[in-house]
This record gives structure tokens, sequence and C-alpha cells, in this order.
């Protein structure tokens, strides 16, 4: 019970962690007064209301993301896992399995995150903003999809004896 105490709680901080990191690609609250000026430059430049709906919905994509992911070890956990690279000593996901699934997600996140922060200050700028926001969008739904299918699938599978 303590072991699955501490992953639910491994679990609820990288969950906050990639949710935190996709709102940190975009402030929700207005600039203050004093960065106004600096921003303005940046934003009649670069974001445009496509720009935005774009990044809201890759910022969306990165949390269905990671509840799916969430999912996907809360479903295996104590359950006997195929991938030789994620089961423990006794055949189950454990935390070693763990620690591969969130690190391969958290991965997967940190480069989109740098990619449009790269995107954001002129590195790519020959391609629009909102279409790199959407291609992220649809690989992320995309994991998402595949995630839940496997979550879904391992909640129909009996626990290892």
């Amino acid at each position: 019970m303590k072991f699955q105490n501490r992953i639910a709680r491994g679990l609820a901080a990288c969950l906050l962690a990639s949710f935190c990191i996709a709102l940190n690609a975009q402030p929700l609250l207005p600039s203050t007064t004093s960065t106004i000026a600096a921003d303005s430059r940046l934003i009649s430049k670069t974001a445009t209301p496509s720009d935005r709906s774009a990044k809201r919905l890759w910022q969306i994509s990165v949390v269905t993301l990671s509840v799916a992911n969430v999912l996907d070890v809360q479903s295996s956990i104590g359950k006997h896992e195929l991938n030789p690279a994620l089961s423990g000593s006794s055949g189950t996901l454990g935390a070693q399995g763990i620690l591969v699934k969130t690190a391969l997600q958290g991965g997967l996140i940190g480069i989109e995150y740098l990619l449009t922060r790269s995107h954001s200050h002129g590195v790519l700028e020959e391609r629009p903003r909102s279409r790199l926001y959407r291609s992220l969008a649809i690989v992320n739904f995309a994991a998402t999809g595949a995630f839940a299918g496997i979550a879904a699938h391992n909640y129909t599978v009996p626990a290892a004896r």
C-alpha cells in the first residue's frame, strides 16, 4: 500500500509538472503594465488569433496526454508487463518501469516546449507558428489515443498472482 501511495504521489507530481510546462508556454493572465511595451512588440509581430488558438489546442493536448499516461500507468500496476524494459523482477510493472514511462512523456513534452520556445524567438520563423502548434497537438492527441487504448485494454487484464 505504501508503494502505491508513493506511485500515486509521483504520478500526480508528473502530471502537475507537465501541466505547468504547458501553461508556462503561454501566460493566462495579461501582462503587467511595466512589460506591456516589450510584450506588444512581440505579440504584434508574431501572435495572431490563429496562433493563440493553435497554442491553446497544443496546451490542451499536453494535458490530455498527461492524463492518458497516468491512466496507462495506473492500469498497469500489479499486472503482468510484456515489455521487458518496463517490467520489474517479478514481471509486473515496477518503479523503474513507471520512471521510464514518465521520462518518455516528459522528454516528449520537453522537446515540444523547446521547439515552441525556439520558434517564438525567431529561430523557425519560415513556418507559421499555428502550423507548428497544430502539428504538435496532432502528435499529442495520437499518443493520447494510443495510451488510452492501452489503458482500456489493461483494465480488462487480470492482476498477476
